[in-house]
């Protein structure tokens, strides 16, 4: 169910009066209006930088694409936006919920830094974790906020694009949402849940916001 922005600012708010915080999943649409392509804007680049590669997909899906691409043009193609991209009033917002402590877990599955350099904007310095690099998750050894690339990062060593790769590592990610939702109020912004499997592990009623 999609709520408002009153019921967004009475959720968050009564969560912090309980002496609880927030977990926020961010998906592509907080980075879209930044210059960070949709799913779609994605395959619509594919289909016209490489059209060999979009003609062999069996269907017209960012995962299926993307499994046409070499890891290196996979890389190419993201990092010659996410390198273009600016920070947006959605970042500016979640690092402002960051710092006075309305959230305190991130998990985005986006490539993207922005989340992260809209914190340093505002003087504020999350730890940041990349579980796609590695999933060594030890949830006590976390102190304070963090933000958690579920997917990879732009620059890091692994980017999870397939159908088969978010698959597989979708079947690791259980403690974080675990430990993400201990006494936490989930919060959903700019994430559809039609390209990956990762809304199957929230397993609550989470309160949507479109940015």
């Amino acid at each position: 169910m999609e709520r408002t922005i009153d019921d967004l600012l009475e959720t968050i708010r009564s969560a912090k009066d309980q002496g609880r915080s927030c977990s926020l999943l961010v998906g592509a649409g907080c980075s879209d209006t930044a210059g960070v392509p949709l799913a779609s804007g994605f395959v619509d680049e594919i289909k016209k930088r490489y059209p060999q590669a979009y003609d062999r997909a069996d269907k017209e899906t960012y995962a299926k694409c993307m499994g046409q691409l070499g890891p290196g043009e996979r890389r190419e193609l993201i990092k010659g936006y996410v390198d273009s991209a600016q920070i947006n009033w959605a970042h500016i917002a979640i690092a402002s919920l960051m710092k006075e402590g309305y959230v305190d877990r991130v998990l985005t599955t986006n490539f993207d830094q922005l989340v992260v350099r809209a914190c340093a904007l505002l003087g504020h310095f999350p730890a940041v974790y990349d579980f796609a690099a590695s999933q060594l998750y030890h949830s006590e050894d976390i102190q304070g906020n963090a933000v958690i690339y579920l997917h990879g990062q732009s620059t890091g060593f692994v980017l999870m694009n397939t159908d088969e790769e978010v698959e597989e590592h979708s079947k690791k990610m259980a403690p974080v949402f675990q430990d993400a939702g201990q006494r936490r109020t989930w919060l959903v912004a700019g994430y559809s849940g039609e390209n990956d499997p990762v809304f199957d592990h929230l397993g609550v009623d989470p309160v949507w916001w479109t940015p």
